[in-house]
């Protein structure tokens, strides 16, 4: 499941808020896979309409005090959901969006069309957000009457495996291969890095989209003589994801996606105890902390990156120290149970009491 998913399948079965509240859940997702987010099909036409039909059963069958909706923030998923809004605003229920992404301030200043329906879905609602640092972007169009700060939690702390099993230090980019996620400039950096004379292996794992290929990128390692330290086999999942992980010491990511909010990838690294070095793009700062749990460097920063990946690779202690550092932000901040729990809260908070005045924001 990609980082929204796995989070709204956290809250649907999580036994802690199903005990204190009684849910009813409407599956209204487009895309049963991962490969068909973004893609237009006669078939999400067909879902749209069906969930209307299932969406207005629940209602009717429960009344219910408030409805949590994992709303996409902008794209076709924002759009199919405009029905579902306006049937949630014709029952006059109180409404709690979850906003998984960034990207308000771009789409509604591109387009009268967002701005206008963002506005009106928001306006009288309640919604949180990943992070304080996403309030910025959202704050001029979304309207709802109180915004909660909620960052995502990452998986149960795994053991640290501080070193790869031939001594080797190991340092993975675990993204989709889109341009903007900084994959082309990792390679340059990992070039600069063999050119120094530092000893090291990469592993690249995920899709790769236009005007990323698999063939091509392949043929990019090569071109920069790389193949003897780079490996390049496609998306990993499950066993091979968690294996890939367990083998890593650092992970890389050097992203500049525009609409970069809480990657959940560098919460799973964190996990695993891997030290970690990003970019300071959405929300990324509330996780890395720079010198503490990894590096933080400007995008597109080639030099700055094999800088940051020499001295993780050079040493061990240092990466030792962070892997730790990091697991100990994901116990005490991005935890299972702290997101939870504060998820409760919230309900708890929105169900009891009116909503408050426009503008007030909460943590």
């Amino acid at each position: 499941m990609h980082g929204a998913a796995s989070i709204n399948s956290e809250v649907v079965n999580c036994t802690y808020l199903n005990d204190i509240f009684e849910q009813s859940y409407v599956a209204i997702q487009l895309s049963s896979k991962l490969h068909e987010v973004g893609y237009f099909s006669i078939y999400k036409i067909w879902r749209v309409f069906f969930n209307i039909i299932l969406t207005t059963k629940a209602i009717l069958n429960k009344r219910p005090d408030m409805v949590y909706f994992a709303m996409p923030p902008h794209g076709g998923g924002f759009y199919a959901s405009v029905p579902l809004v306006l049937l949630l605003k014709i029952f006059r229920l109180k409404i709690l969006y979850h906003f998984h992404g960034k990207g308000f301030d771009n789409n509604a200043r591109s387009s009268k069309i967002y701005r206008t329906l963002i506005r009106w879905a928001t306006a009288g609602t309640a919604s949180i957000l990943l992070s304080d640092r996403l309030k910025s972007d959202a704050e001029s169009w979304v309207q709802s009457e109180t915004i909660w700060f909620l960052p995502n939690f990452g998986p149960n702390v795994a053991q640290i495996e501080a070193v790869s099993e031939d001594g080797v230090p190991h340092i993975i980019f675990l993204s989709n291969l889109v341009e903007s996620k900084g994959p082309l400039e990792l390679l340059e950096a990992l070039q600069l890095l063999k050119s120094r004379g530092v000893k090291f292996k990469a592993t690249f794992a995920g899709n790769p989209h236009p005007p990323i290929t698999y063939e091509g990128f392949l043929a990019n390692i090569k071109a920069k003589g790389l193949s003897d330290v780079v490996s390049f086999g496609g998306p990993v999942y499950g066993e091979e994801k968690d294996k890939l992980l367990r083998s890593a010491d650092a992970l890389a990511l050097p992203t500049r996606y525009p609409n970069e909010a809480f990657p959940l990838v560098v919460l799973e690294a964190m996990a695993y105890g891997l030290a970690v070095v990003a970019t300071p793009e959405g929300a990324i700062p509330d996780m890395v902390e720079h010198g503490a749990n990894g590096f933080l460097v400007e995008s597109r920063d080639v030099s700055g990156l094999a800088d940051s990946l020499q001295q993780l690779i050079c040493n061990p202690t240092l990466r030792t120290k962070m892997g730790a550092e990091g697991q100990k932000k994901i116990v005490e901040r991005f935890s299972r149970d702290v997101f939870n729990k504060r998820m409760g809260e919230i309900w708890a908070e929105l169900i009891s009491s009116p909503l408050p005045h426009r503008s007030k924001s909460r943590h």
